[in-house]
């Protein structure tokens, strides 16, 4: 009978039997026994040996390939984050007197006046620099990250959440 056609299962006792014992003891064995120990024995660390290949594998596909991908990815990230930043800044400085002329359009209790309005932001940056720094928050910004978390997050213990809707 061929190793191969006897269930693992079948091999695992005499391994264990195998693994445990010393060697005078296994030279001690009757052949047939002895025989089919030292085989189990072989079949379960060639097993042991071949699942330990592949979780260095996978470890090793995490190392070099998917950390340095990643690397790359911050890396850009990264380099990135200067234009991002100046953009906000005169996105926060727009958004600074937009509130401000709101506010005293409100507080006056006046009609808006779209050019002053214009002229406002204009002392900030010119239209064209606006709708430039827009566009680059927009390429820049992750998208998908303006929602609360909590969305994401899992119910536990179950129940607890019921009444929060997203």
């Amino acid at each position: 009978m061929k190793v191969e056609q006897i269930p693992p299962n079948r091999l695992a006792a005499p391994a264990k039997n195998g693994l445990g014992s010393k060697a005078p003891n296994l030279a001690r064995t009757p052949e047939p026994k002895r025989t089919t120990m030292v085989t189990a024995v072989v079949r379960s660390l060639e097993a042991a040996a071949i699942d330990d290949a592949l979780d260095l594998f996978a470890i090793l596909m995490q190392v070099k390939l998917i950390s340095s991908a990643k690397r790359a990815t911050n890396n850009d990230r990264l380099s990135t984050l200067p234009r991002l930043e100046k953009a906000s800044r005169v996105i926060t400085a727009v958004w600074r007197v937009l509130s401000e002329e709101l506010g005293l359009v409100e507080e006056h209790g006046t009609d808006l006046d779209v050019a002053a309005l214009w002229r406002a932001v204009e002392t900030v940056a010119p239209r064209e620099e606006v709708n430039a720094v827009a566009a680059t928050v927009e390429d820049l910004a992750r998208p998908g990250t303006t929602g609360p978390r909590w969305r994401s997050a899992r119910c536990w213990p179950p129940g607890t959440t019921r009444s929060v809707r997203s």
